[in-house]
């Protein structure tokens, strides 16, 4: 019986966080072509935006209530993601 290895996806880079809606997603490698999509607590998609030939990416939720939302990015098959915490004064 054999044992199929499983890799976890490599991580993305979210900063500041907790932030108050406006941060950079860093990725682990350049993307040529993919999207970023940001999803709230009850896995609504609330952000997507297409990313093309990027390592870094602004992104600005200045609309959003404070919370816990989760950032991924795709690019073909592969897939990355992050948590992210919104703080508001």
């Amino acid at each position: 019986v054999g044992i199929n290895e499983i890799k976890a996806s490599p991580s993305i880079l979210v900063s500041p966080n907790p932030s108050t809606g406006s941060f950079v997603i860093t990725l682990p490698d350049a993307i040529k072509k993919g999207s970023v999509e940001i999803y709230n607590s009850y896995g609504e998609r609330i952000f997507s935006e297409t990313i093309q030939f990027a390592s870094k990416k602004e992104i600005n939720l200045w609309n959003v209530p404070a919370g816990i939302y989760f950032v991924k990015v795709y690019e073909g098959e592969k897939q990355c993601g992050n948590k992210l915490l919104i703080l508001k004064n």
